[in-house]
Order: C-alpha cells, then structure tokens, then sequence
C-alpha cells in the first residue's frame, strides 16, 4: 500500500515537475552570439542585447510558468523562470528600441543600468536624443529599452552612444540598423510660405538654429537642430487669444521629431496652433462644474457630471485631493489593493504603474497618479476630431485661470488637470471646453549645412543663437494669451447671450517634469512584473534634474563593435 502511494506522489509531482524542467529547456535556448559590451566610466559593464523597430518590440523569454507563477512555490517558480527575462514596449507608430543591461565587473551579477545618457550620431556628426525609455525590473535582472523615433534612418550600420549621468566619458557601439529606410524624393520650397486656413493666415517665415540641452543639464543630449518660426495672423494682424504652435518636422526617410539634425535636404514642418482655454471665439463651452474650494479642499468631491461633444461621451468625476490616485482598467479605486507612491526623485506630479496577474488568464494593470495640488479627473476617450480637452478656472470676480494639463498625460482613459491657485481666490467653477486647431503643412528647401563646428548656444538658456546666411531671419515673438475684444460666441455662456471677452489672470507656472512611470517593488510577486516608462516631454526638454550633480572628467570614447 505504501510503494502504491508512493508511485502515485511521484506520478503526480515529480513527473509534471521533470516535463516543466524538459518544456523550460526548450523554451528559453542560449544566446546564439556575444552581447556588444563596453565597461562604462562609473565602472559597470553596459551590454547591448539587441535592436528592434516597429510598433511592438520585445526582448528576453518567457517563463514557461508566467501564467501560473503566482500559484507556485517561489523556489519553484525562481528555477523555471529565464535568468533574462521577458520584455516588452508598445509604441503608438514604428520606433526603434536599443536595449541594454548591466552588470558589475566584480560580481558578475547584473546591476541596474539607469542612470545613463544614450543617443544614436549620424555620420555627419548629427545627435540623435532617445524620445522616451521603458525600464524593467526583478529581483536579479535590469532592462532598459531606449526608444528614438528619429535616428539615421538610411544607415546600415548606427553608432549608439552611451554617457553616464555623472561623467562625460562616452562609449560607442556599433550596432545594425534593422530596418533600412530608402529616403522619399521630396521637393521643398523657400521661405516664406503661406497658408490661409478660414480666416487664419499661417505662415512658415523663417528657421532659427537651436541646440536642446546644456552642458548644466548632463542628461539631456546636445542635438543642433532647425527650429521654424511661426505667424499666425488674423484680419492682417497678429492673432491673439492661441497657443504657441505645437510643430513637428519630418525627414524624407520617414523621422518624425523636432530633432532632426542639420543635414537634411528637403523637411515638412506641420504646425498645430490650439486657441488658449480663454478665447471666447474660439473655444467651445461644453460644461461647468458646482463651485468649490481649491485651498480647502479636505476630501475627495465627486461630481460624476456626463458631457457630451459631437457624440462622444466626457464624465468629469469630480475635484480630488493631493496625494496618489489608483485606477483600475479606468475605474477609481476607493480601496486599492495595492499600494503606490511617487516616483523617488522624479517629477513633481505623474504616472506610477504595477500589475499582477489574478488569474492563469487575467492580470490587473494599476495606474497610479499622484501630484502635490488638487486635482481634476476626466475619463473620455481620445476625442474623434483633433480637438482637446482643456480647463479653465473662474472666481467669482470674473478672472479666469488655466488649470495645468498632467505632463505625463493620460492614463487609462484618464486625464488629470491639476489645480495652482493663489492663495487669495477663494472659490471657484471650472468650466470644460474644447480646443480644436488649425493644422498647416509646409515642404521647406532645407539651409546648406554648417560648415564650421562651433557649438551654439542652447535654446532652453536663452535666445536661440542666429547663424548668417540662413533665409528669412526673424525673431519668434511669444503669442499672448490676451484675448480680442468686443465679440463673443454662442455658447461660451450657457444662454445665447453673449458674455463679454474673458479677462485672464496670469496663469501659473509649469512645474518641471521628469517623465517616468513605476512601480513600488515591495509588492512584486512572482509573476508580477514592474515597469517604469519615461514619456517624451514637449518643448524639447527634460527639466527636473536628477539629485546628484555632475562631475567633470576628461572626456574620451571608447568603441564597442557588433
């Protein structure tokens, strides 16, 4: 009796645990070739496991038990799982990704590998900035995926190089391009170029030469780049009441940036101008909250308010406390069931991250949102027209404010507008408006190249640096966010008379941000996993500085080759 229950213990453990170890085996091979590697100044070994392009990418294997993991013991589960685990990045159109470990030359185990400057130079010496980053985390193994969405595109071969916060010592590698792009046949036009789109007239007058990023902040990358200057002109007069115009510029073999180096022939730079949340012409009122307090704001208040613009259904939930939020597939979580933070060292307000799986066929994706001011929550969807969300403040004086946009943007359908008041207003509405904007493309003959290589002065330092010989020079003047006078619009109020032009106050200052999302990995099970993912910031930079400070060293490139 006791050699047959053996016999059936052993059946039922030990064999199904043999067949998992065989799967495992063939499931999670070896590397085919060595991993590029060069030792970094701040002395770890930095490995480039591999270059991927396209819309999904992935890097590492699966664990044959990932569905199970958390169901299993953990010594069990740590045996069966790869020593180089599974990630993956989701981009919204095709990038490249450069992904890289560590390891510490003493030990030989791998260590974490942020903390690093990584950028791709083109042959004619052009920089090339990562757009955004995706780290990946366990107990043992460290990823990051570095993403461009611009790099040397034509280039079968591309120089990755990689900097150290705290140093300027460089290594290079040299890595295959794996998706060879054939430039477009393109022909642009000098400047200056008009569009005239309604009443609007948009012009393309000329191009600045700018540099992002100072030798100040060592983990921005120093890219030259063209930089447009814009007008937009209404009646024959400068336009008032818009924003300054969010602008891309694209390259012949499919880049898109504002970073695109100087050695283009031909760009297309489209510009995008959205009118201030205070135009009463031009933005469209869709809703008002309850008064309320900013600065007395004790608890959460929710308004669960149901709007509507061209058929598409916006819910304001209500005006929220500082602290961190949690949402779950969308969904405010009263009583989470885990616990998140901010980022340690990050941006003032942004996107924290964590999921695990509750099922063999389900897992949970968590996001967290915190920030230091109260705070707006609307959930939609992207709106079907190119028109945004935007939300202004107005006391009972009359004077009006912008609440901020969350830097990191949206999350899960989620969209945080963040609340900086001064102390003296008391109470305030907010009121929900659309922005729609008008778009222009121009196809623009491109300056010839720099033929000298003295650097120039960066753009977030002060005034762009102007260069001789470049078309059409002339100074960008910031447009104001006053509006025109004398008529209104229907609809600014909610009966059809007309309210008078909106007195703006002036609105707050933007709080610098690191883009960055997270996780606090006290609560990472088996089969959880972490994932932090840096968001590209607009105006071209990066603005909140790491803790440490840099230090100089001589600098120097070493060279790693595939």
């Amino acid at each position: 009796m006791e050699r047959k229950l053996a016999r059936i213990i052993f059946g039922a453990v030990v064999v199904p645990l043999m067949a998992l170890l065989v799967l495992a085996a063939l499931v999670l091979p070896g590397r085919s070739k060595p991993l590029p590697n060069a030792e970094l100044a701040d002395g770890r070994i930095l490995q480039v496991e591999g270059v991927t392009f396209g819309t999904y990418h992935e890097m590492g294997f699966k664990s044959p038990v990932e569905n199970v993991g958390p169901w299993l013991p953990r010594k069990l589960y740590a045996l069966l799982t790869p020593k180089v685990p599974h990630s993956d990045v989701h981009l919204d159109h095709p990038g490249l990704v450069v992904w890289v470990n560590a390891i510490n030359p003493a030990t030989g185990k791998h260590v974490d590998c942020q903390g690093i400057r990584v950028e791709i130079v083109g042959e004619n010496g052009d920089v090339f900035a990562e757009d955004t980053s995706s780290w990946f985390g366990s107990p043992s193994f460290w990823r990051v995926g570095h993403v461009f969405y611009a790099f040397p595109r034509s280039q079968r071969k591309l120089a990755v190089q990689v900097t150290p916060w705290r140093t300027n010592a460089s290594v290079r590698f040299d890595v295959p391009n794996p998706d060879v792009a054939r430039p477009a046949d393109w022909s642009g036009q000098s400047l200056p170029q008009h569009q005239l789109l309604g009443d609007l007239d948009v012009a393309l007058t000329g191009l600045l030469l700018r540099t992002n990023g100072s030798a100040k902040n060592y983990w921005e990358s120093p890219s030259l780049y063209w930089s447009p200057v814009w007008e937009l002109r209404q009646a024959g007069k400068p336009a008032s009441g818009w924003e300054e115009p969010d602008w891309i510029a694209e390259d012949p073999t499919g880049n898109r940036s504002k970073f695109l180096g100087v050695h283009q022939r031909v760009e297309r730079f489209s510009g995008t101008f959205y009118p201030s949340p205070t135009n009463a012409q031009a933005a469209v009122l869709i809703g008002r909250s309850p008064w309320f307090s900013v600065h007395d704001l004790q608890s959460n208040t929710w308004w669960s308010l149901n709007l509507n613009y061209e058929n598409h259904p916006i819910s304001i939930l209500g005006v929220f406390t500082n602290g961190t939020h949690v949402f779950l597939d969308g969904i405010y979580q009263t009583n989470p069931a885990v616990s998140m933070g901010p980022v340690h060292g990050g941006a003032p307000s942004g996107w924290v991250g964590q999921s695990q799986r509750v099922t063999p066929t389900r897992v949970n994706q968590w996001a967290g949102h915190y920030t230091p001011v109260p705070v707006i929550y609307i959930q939609t969807k992207a709106l079907r027209s190119t028109g945004r969300l935007a939300v202004r403040l107005r006391d009972n004086e009359g004077h009006y404010w912008v609440a901020k946009p969350e830097p990191q943007g949206n999350t899960q359908g989620i969209s945080p507008f963040l609340l900086e008041l001064p102390e003296e207003v008391k109470a305030v509405v907010a009121e929900f408006v659309v922005l729609k904007p008008v778009e222009a493309q121009f196809l623009v003959q491109m300056p010839e190249p720099l033929r000298s290589s003295k650097p120039v002065q960066a753009a977030s330092d002060g005034p762009p640096n102007e260069i001789s010989g470049v078309r059409h020079e002339v100074t960008l003047s910031r447009l104001t966010d006053l509006q025109s006078t004398g008529l209104s619009t229907p609809g600014i109020a909610e009966s059809a008379v007309g309210e008078p032009s909106i007195l703006v106050e002036g609105p707050s200052r933007a709080n610098p941000v690191t883009a960055a999302m997270a996780v606090n990995r006290s609560d990472v099970y088996p089969g959880d996993k972490s994932q932090l993912q840096g968001i590209a910031v607009e105006h071209s930079r990066i603005a909140s500085a790491p803790a440490n400070t840099s230090t100089n060293m001589s600098s120097q490139c070493r060279e790693a080759r595939l």
